[in-house]
């Protein structure tokens, strides 16, 4: 019987609280059940964000694989592994060269040509996501800036309103990331 390691991962403080892991996994376990694999081990990331490869229960799961080589790698989504499409690639490609087989307990990717393009393209959906969630949070802290208003305990004064203002309004080279935080405590 094949042996399988479940991978599950949340981002945030509220969902560690929530029940989101807990569902991963047995989404997960359910999903090994059906297809007759033994899950040798289950990782859980709690409060880790995507962004990185840098997540000690990852790096646990990776090390679990180079020493006991299950058969197969399993996350409820694709996006539960990596944010990043190079990053999500290269740890397939390091699974694959171990002989393990990477799968999504709700993803439908064969372990052939066309399911590397398709988790390929999973993948890049996630990025993009997680970069336009990015700038809708950037946006809306500018908004909050340039109406005075206030964010987690901190007052945007007038000048990172017009820091902002001019990032925004004006032909610079300047990047909103670099904007200097203007911040005083409501």
């Amino acid at each position: 019987m094949p042996t399988a390691i479940i991978y599950t991962r949340v981002s945030s403080a509220e969902q560690v609280q929530g029940t989101s892991l807990d569902t991963q996994e047995m989404d997960c376990a359910a999903y090994c059940k059906r297809k007759g694999y033994t899950v040798a081990k289950v990782f859980r990331e709690a409060g880790e964000s995507a962004k990185t490869t840098n997540r000690p229960q990852l790096q646990a799961a990776l090390k679990f694989c180079k020493e006991k080589n299950p058969h197969k790698f399993i996350v409820w989504k694709l996006d539960r592994l990596s944010r990043s499409t190079l990053d999500g690639l290269q740890i397939q490609a390091q699974l694959s060269a171990l002989g393990i087989n990477l799968e999504s307990a709700t993803e439908s990717i064969e372990a052939n040509e066309s399911g590397e393009l398709v988790a390929t393209v999973l993948l890049a959906v996630a990025q993009l996501d997680n970069k336009q969630r990015a700038k809708r949070v950037k946006r809306g802290l500018e908004a909050v800036a340039m109406a005075g208003g206030s964010r987690n305990g901190w007052r945007m004064d007038s000048r990172a309103a017009n820091r902002i203002y001019h990032i925004r309004n004006c032909n610079t080279r300047t990047r909103p990331e670099n904007l200097t935080s203007y911040q005083t405590p409501v």
